[in-house]
C-alpha cells in the first residue's frame, strides 16, 4: 500500500513525498510490529537520506532496520544494510568504518552463498579504497574479485562497472595504456546491453 505509493514517487525522483509515504507506512507497521515492513520501510527511508546527502539521518534510519533484521534473523538483509551503511562512510569519507561495514557484509555473504551481494560489497570495498587514494592495489584486488563473480554470473551490468572502475585505479596510477584497457572493455560491454548512463 504505503510502501507501494513511496516507491512510485522514488523512482519519480519526488523524494519529498517518496519519504512522507515511507514514514506513514512505518508508523503503522510499528503499531502493528510487522518487523519485515519496518525494516523496508527504514531502509527506503535510509536510501531517500542518503541520496539528499542527510548522511546522520540515514546512518539512523540504516541502524534502527539493521536492529529490526537481527531481530527476524535475516542474514543477507542484514548484509545488504552492511552495504548501505557502508556507502554512506565513503561519502562521509570516514574509510575505516566503510571498509568495516563492507567487510562484514562480504563474510555474511560468503556465509550465505548470495554471489550477487558478494560482486556489490567487493565493489564497495575497492570504491572505499579509491576513494581514500592509498591502498589502490587493494582497490584493484577487490575490483577484480568482483570481476570473477560477475564472469560467474553472467552479469554484464555489474562486469561492465567494476571493468570502469580499474580503470579509473589504473589512472590514478599512471598506468595508462591498462587504463584504456580497461575502460574500453567497460565501455564495449555497455554498448551490448544498452546502458546510456554508463556510456
Amino acid at each position: 500500500g504505503l510502501g507501494s505509493i513511496g516507491n512510485i514517487h522514488y523512482a519519480q525522483g519526488n523524494y519529498p513525498k517518496a519519504l512522507e509515504y515511507f514514514q506513514k507506512g512505518l508508523a503503522i507497521d510499528e503499531e502493528l510490529d510487522n518487523k519485515e515492513g519496518i525494516s523496508s520501510a527504514l531502509n527506503s527511508i535510509g536510501l531517500i537520506y542518503s541520496g539528499k546527502g542527510n548522511y546522520p539521518e540515514a546512518l539512523q534510519s540504516y541502524f534502527a532496520c539493521l536492529k529490526t533484521f537481527e531481530e527476524i534473523g535475516d542474514k543477507n538483509s542484514i548484509a545488504t544494510i552492511y552495504t548501505n551503511i557502508g556507502l554512506v562512510y565513503t561519502k562521509q569519507e570516514n574509510f575505516p568504518e566503510a571498509l568495516k561495514n563492507q567487510m562484514a557484509a562480504v563474510k555474511i555473504f560468503e556465509e550465505t552463498g548470495n554471489k550477487k551481494g558478494m560482486v556489490s560489497a567487493y565493489n564497495n570495498i575497492g570504491m572505499a579504497y579509491t576513494d581514500q587514494g592509498i591502498y589502490l592495489d587493494k582497490a584493484l584486488e577487490n575490483y577484480f574479485a568482483s570481476v570473477k563473480l560477475c564472469e560467474e554470473l553472467g552479469d554484464k551490468n555489474n562486469l561492465a562497472n567494476a571493468y570502469g572502475n580499474i580503470g579509473l585505479v589504473y589512472r590514478k596510477q599512471g598506468k595508462y595504456s591498462e587504463a584504456m584497457k580497461y575502460y574500453s572493455s567497460s565501455l564495449k560491454l555497455r554498448e551490448e546491453i544498452g546502458s546510456k548512463d554508463g556510456l
